[in-house]
C-alpha cells in the first residue's frame, strides 16, 4: 500500500492480469472501522478500471457456517472485548464487470479482506495487550518500533484471524470449509451460465 491506495489491491485488479482470488490483511489504523482503504479502492477501480466491487452480503447473512466468520461493515464497528462476541473477522467482496484488454467479458473475482479485531477465542495475552492498550489492533500505523509484547500480539491475533477464515483440517471446521468453497463455486459457476 501507499499513499495512492493503501491496501496493495489496486495493481491486482488490471483487466490483463486476471486474478481470480486476492487475500488482503487489511492493517491500516481503522479505530472505527470505517473501512476507508477498501471505500477508495473501491471507488479507484470504478473509475479507473470500470470494475466493481461489493460486498457480499449473503456469505455474511449465512446463519451456519459462513456468517460466523465473514460480515459486513456494521459487524465491525464494537471492538471492545464485549463486542467481540462475534468472530466475523473477514468481508467477502465481490469484484463484477471485469473486461480484459480485448473487451471480453472477465469471470467475477474474490476479495477475501481480512480485519484484525478481538476475536471471541483470543488468547489471554492478546486480550490483555488491549486491556492495556485500548486502540490495539487498530494502532497508528505512524508506530514503526514495536515493543515485543505488541509484535507478539500483532502476530498472534493475526494468527488467530487468518486460522479462522482459512482453518486446518485440524481445527474441525470442515462444514465452514465445504460451506466457503461451495459459496465461491457456485458464484463462479453461475457466471459462466
Amino acid at each position: 500500500g501507499g499513499h495512492f491506495e493503501n491496501t496493495g489491491i489496486y495493481e491486482l485488479l488490471r483487466p490483463d492480469r486476471g486474478v481470480s482470488l486476492i487475500v488482503c490483511c487489511d492493517c491500516g489504523a481503522d479505530p472505527n472501522y470505517t473501512f476507508e482503504d477498501l471505500a477508495n479502492l473501491t471507488r479507484l477501480a470504478r473509475i479507473d478500471y470500470g470494475i466493481e466491487l461489493d460486498v457480499d452480503t449473503t456469505a455474511a447473512d449465512d446463519k451456519n457456517a459462513l456468517g460466523e466468520v465473514f460480515g459486513t461493515f456494521a459487524d465491525f464497528r464494537d471492538n471492545s472485548p464485549n463486542g467481540a462476541k462475534n468472530g466475523k473477522c473477514a468481508v467477502l467482496v465481490k469484484v463484477s464487470k471485469r473486461l480484459n484488454l480485448d473487451g471480453d467479458r472477465l469471470p467475477d473475482a474474490w476479495i477475501i479482506f481480512l480485519k484484525p479485531r478481538i476475536l471471541p477465542t483470543s488468547a489471554i495475552d492478546v486480550r490483555h495487550y488491549h486491556a492495556t492498550h485500548p486502540s490495539f489492533p487498530q494502532e497508528t500505523t505512524t508506530d514503526q518500533f514495536f515493543d515485543e509484547a505488541q509484535w507478539e500480539s500483532y502476530r498472534r491475533l493475526g494468527r488467530e484471524v487468518a486460522l479462522r477464515v482459512f482453518p486446518g483440517p485440524s481445527e474441525g471446521r470442515d462444514a465452514y470449509v465445504q460451506a466457503f468453497a461451495t459459496h465461491l463455486q457456485l458464484a463462479t459457476a453461475a457466471e459462466r451460465l
